[in-house]
């Protein structure tokens, strides 16, 4: 009898004959590690399945006692890889992988594994398991997997990396929040909303419209189109307003006509 290495849970079958021509009777000693139905082998996990083998004899041939026969159960390969990741800055990381080789076996089942976070440059972040919040790229390296059904010993597991992508996250709505002001007077323009308390530039592309410093001016009575931007940071990005109207009206002036006196002639 002889069998050939086999992987974990494959079925095997068992062919024997007697020279006395009666039946082979089989007997299996690991009964942890396989089980016989017939001719057929039930593996359980990896290891050693050995069984005993033997026939009763007849006139011409004795009796076989019993033969001790083995073969070896392989550990199924398997490929664990990470899940590729991409969240904006403030969003949770979903810890997850998938079985991208090969297959677990009937109830077996992952309970989880533990993960690592390493900077991928320009990105600096020294290898741990604490899950980065900054943006940036971060190589995901998985480990010590674990199942809550069967056991890990029946595989033999190679782990594969995937990448975390966290993004600046958007900035709330920004607004210009004053809308009006006087021919002659210089408005200091203001913007309610943002994130980041960052600094806040004006701009207007109307003919006859300008700001300095944040006042606009204008060459008369007319509409100025303005935009704020306001600055991000190293989580969020700029953020800027939607094109608002500024109207600035005419000046408003009084004409009074002097008082005269003259004399009668």
């Amino acid at each position: 009898l002889e069998f050939r290495r086999v992987l974990f849970r494959s079925p095997a079958k068992v062919t024997a004959t007697s020279t006395s021509g009666n039946a082979v009777s089989y007997r299996v000693g690991s009964t942890s590690i396989c089980t016989l139905s017939g001719d057929t082998f039930t593996i359980l996990q990896a290891g050693t399945c050995y069984y005993y083998t033997s026939a009763l004899g007849n006139d011409n041939y004795t009796a076989l006692s019993e033969n001790y026969w083995s073969f070896t159960i392989s550990a199924k390969a398997i490929t664990l890889t990470a899940t590729d990741q991409s969240i904006s800055y403030g969003a949770s990381v979903t810890k997850a992988f998938t079985v991208t080789t090969g297959a677990l076996v009937g109830s077996d089942a992952f309970s989880g594994a533990t993960y690592t976070y390493a900077g991928i440059s320009p990105t600096v972040y020294t290898s741990s398991t604490t899950v980065p919040t900054a943006p940036g790229s971060y190589t995901i390296t998985i480990s010590s997997a674990a199942l809550s059904s069967g056991a890990l010993t029946n595989y033999t597991v190679t782990y594969s990396t995937g990448t975390l992508t966290i993004s600046k996250a958007s900035q709330a709505s920004l607004s210009v929040s004053s809308t009006s002001g006087t021919y002659g007077t210089s408005l200091n323009l203001t913007s309610t909303g943002g994130t980041t308390s960052g600094s806040v530039t004006y701009s207007t592309s109307t003919a006859g419209c300008s700001i300095s410093a944040g006042a606009l001016t204008s060459t008369g009575a007319t509409t100025c189109v303005v935009t704020a931007t306001m600055a991000g940071n190293t989580n969020y990005n700029d953020v800027s307003s939607t094109a608002t109207n500024v109207v600035i009206a005419a000046r408003p002036i009084t004409l009074t006509v002097g008082n005269q006196t003259t004399a009668f002639t």
